[in-house]
């Protein structure tokens, strides 16, 4: 299997079947999620799953401690409270733009007021304190965004439900027969046609957010990056070329199936039999991804030897598995940023623990 460590970012849940095929590659991934969950089973039902077969593993820098029921409570009302939502985000947005915190008006239907940071935080000179301030805002963006995905996912089922309804309903009228079932990749194309992508500058500063959390964050290890945003990937590369006089070097690109399962109790099962099928081809590829990794004289032929051979065989695999007329396509695309580690370019150094050369970054879309 491939065990590397896969930190997914800046999304900080599992919560749509869009995002399960990654698990056939990435067989070991990481979340970062802005606040500690509570111990009900049934909050996270799909990434409980996912943890418990020790795909998936979750992790709450710097937890809110007393300060979190505040904090859900909070996030609740900007959820729920839709008159104020659009002005809520707003504000958060443009304060993270300029890094300046607007005083916001106080009254009792307005809860942008309390949105950055609790008042005996915000109230504070102290440098700790500020610290925190930073931290509950960077939080507040990653949980807005958590909503708005699962919110536009919501949506974009709910449309492809009724254009399955309005198919329907005209076949019956016209004395068709009965609709064939559909199948998953007819769901998800309707399900993607609906999603609304969101715009280059909100996905930065979620992008910038969870890097901000991840200061707080103590990682054993850091192999792979991996985000399902080409935007959110951009920021890494941008990062790159303002520490670094070399250019990128791009990486083969490989394909998942689009869809493997509506839920994660399934995908355990898929993830172990396609596991058990594959095993020489997710090892030779956990290998040809660590030497990249650790090579001192990383060159882009070296990065052909060690991919372009078990990718293609990979492909195969997949069109043999789960054929793209079926299952849809996942496109992994990337770069690997020579000499500097994935510490170095998430703005970690941790004494003592040793880095990698080279960074991989993978954008699935």
């Amino acid at each position: 299997m491939n065990s590397l460590n896969t930190f997914y970012f800046p999304a900080t849940n599992i919560y749509s079947a869009r995002q399960l095929p990654l698990f056939l590659l990435f067989q070991n991934i990481h979340l970062i999620q802005p606040v500690e969950k509570s111990p009900d089973l049934n909050e996270r039902q799909v990434e409980n799953a996912l943890v418990a077969e020790k795909l998936l593993h979750i992790h709450t820098p710097c937890p809110l401690g007393e300060h979190r029921d505040r904090f859900l409570h909070l996030v609740h009302d900007i959820k729920h409270r839709k008159d104020d939502y659009a002005a809520q985000l707003s504000a958060l947005t443009l304060a993270s733009m300029s890094g300046k915190r607007t005083e916001l008006h106080e009254s009792k239907t307005n809860i942008v007021s309390e949105i950055f940071t609790p008042s005996e935080i915000r109230s504070s000179e102290d440098g700790e304190l500020k610290k925190t301030e930073s931290l509950w805002n960077n939080r507040l963006i990653l949980a807005i965004a958590e909503i708005l995905d699962q919110e536009e996912e919501e949506i974009a089922r709910g449309m492809a439900i009724l254009e399955d309804d309005e198919a329907s309903l005209f076949q019956t009228m016209h004395g068709d027969d009965a609709p064939e079932e559909e199948s998953p990749l007819t769901e998800l194309s309707q399900l993607r046609k609906n999603l609304n992508t969101s715009d280059s500058n909100s996905q930065k500063i979620r992008t910038r957010a969870w890097l901000q959390l991840f200061q707080e964050f103590q990682p054993e290890a850091v192999d792979i990056l991996l985000t399902t945003s080409q935007l959110s990937s951009d920021v890494f590369v941008e990062k790159f070329e303002r520490k670094s006089t070399q250019l990128p070097l791009p990486i083969p690109s490989m394909v998942l199936p689009g869809i493997v399962a509506w839920n994660s109790e399934s995908l355990a099962q898929i993830v172990q039999q396609f596991t058990e099928a594959h095993s020489d081809l997710l090892t030779g590829l956990a290998t040809g991804f660590r030497e990249i990794i650790t090579n001192r004289s990383l060159t882009a032929d070296l990065i052909d030897v060690q991919l372009t051979d078990i990718s293609l065989r990979w492909g195969q695999a997949m069109d043999e598995s789960y054929p793209e007329t079926k299952h849809g396509r996942l496109h992994i695309t990337g770069y690997v940023l020579p000499g500097i580690s994935t510490f170095q370019i998430l703005g970690k150094e941790i004494p003592g623990l040793q880095q990698h050369r080279n960074t991989i970054l993978l954008v699935a879309e």
